[in-house]
């Protein structure tokens, strides 16, 4: 999977999902959708971003270690299931060692410079804004703190997105709400019928105080700075 790296952030999708943007459906072990890559180009680099989507088997370092987020300015290297993801810029100079007398000798030094484990300890962080969300069925307002939203805040209508709307036309997970360089992101998850604005279905875009999107056919969301 490639992505380009563009001072706006890029966004691709992994699972057993024919909708993502890597397809490895022979693989029960991994989520529908599984994890979500996010390549942005800063100040020279290439900075990565890896999010667990929740999913049941998770995802680790190369440590080993369960993570919900993992950022790294340079190459990252992540485990979901029996497969192991290496993130590396492409072009000039190239990212590894071709002296190396062994293999892993060959790949250029790692540094995660965020990790988010996968589990959130309690925290009484204010909300830095709020969802509303509208269906057919239902009205709801949902807070959302800052710490969640740098880890990433999962929509749709599986039981573990933290935004739930439990209407078909909605994926199980449809879109993730992330934080990242202070500005809002909305970041479809190869959802089945579409994130949107307006009639313009959206990938991945800058999320504003007022903005309303629409997930699917029957959802809409907005989002509301906290004042």
């Amino acid at each position: 999977m490639w992505l380009e790296a563009t001072p706006h952030p890029r966004a691709g999708l992994i699972g057993r999902h024919d909708e993502v943007d890597l397809a490895l459906p022979l693989d029960d072990s991994l989520s529908l959708r599984h994890l979500m890559f996010v390549v942005r180009q800063r100040e020279g680099a290439v900075h990565f971003v890896a999010i667990d989507l929740e999913s049941n088997n998770g995802l680790q370092l190369e440590s080993g270690a369960p993570i919900r987020l993992a950022e790294a300015s340079g190459p990252l290297i992540v485990c979901a299931s029996d497969f192991v993801f290496f993130c590396f810029p492409t072009g000039k100079p190239a990212p590894w060692n071709s002296e190396s007398g062994n293999v892993w000798g060959t790949l250029a030094a790692r540094h995660a410079s965020r990790v988010e484990p996968r589990l959130l300890s309690c925290s009484s962080e204010p909300p830095a804004g709020r969802i509303e969300l509208v269906s057919n069925f239902s009205v709801a307002a949902i807070g959302l703190s800052t710490a969640a939203l740098r880890r990433g805040v999962l929509m749709g209508r599986a039981e573990r997105c933290e935004v739930s709307a439990p209407v078909m036309t909605v994926s199980r997970v449809h879109a993730v709400l992330l934080s990242l360089d202070d500005e809002l992101l909305v970041i479809d998850a190869g959802s089945t019928n579409g994130t949107w604005r307006l009639d313009q279905e959206v990938r991945i875009a800058r999320l504003r105080d007022g903005d309303v999107l629409a997930l699917g056919e029957e959802v809409t969301v907005a989002w509301r700075d906290a004042h």
